[in-house]
């Protein structure tokens, strides 16, 4: 059988559909919509405040200064979780165990102790998504879900 190239075959033959949307097929390429305005949390009151600040209010019941500090680190725990790897997995799986990792922070700060949070909160980061990876692959569990 001789080699057939693509200009060779024809329309009928040609097994993919490589078709453009006419003008009249417009495609929608934006983004989800989010939430109405009035539903996305507003957090100017916590924007000129120290971590350490936030971190008290947070832990004096503020649920809002709680989720300003979740939303502020939250591109810092996903640069934590990139560097490591969890079987059977996905990436957002370790991105969850940072923030758990980040809530821990947030619970266990003491002000007192002379470090910053953001240092006790890579440090808590980092240990959670540590724990995860070393929970996944021990084997103390493999002889009875092998079967």
């Amino acid at each position: 059988m001789s080699k057939r190239y693509f200009a060779e075959f024809s329309e009928t033959e040609f097994p993919y559909d490589d078709s453009v949307p006419e003008e009249s097929e417009e495609m929608d390429f934006s983004a989800e919509e989010g939430p109405p305005e009035e539903e996305i949390p507003h957090f100017e009151c916590y924007e000129g405040l120290e971590d350490i600040q936030v971190v008290e209010m947070a832990n004096a019941g503020d649920g809002q200064a709680l989720e300003y500090l979740l939303n502020k680190y939250k591109n810092f725990v996903r640069a934590k979780a990139r560097y490591y790897f969890l079987a059977g997995a996905d990436k957002e799986d370790l991105i969850q165990e940072g923030m758990i990792g980040l809530y821990k922070a947030v619970r266990d700060f003491q002000p007192d102790k002379q470090a910053s949070f953001r240092g006790f909160a890579e440090l808590c980061i980092t240990r959670q998504v540590i724990t995860a990876v070393k929970s996944a692959t021990r084997q103390k569990h493999k002889p009875l879900n092998g079967y």
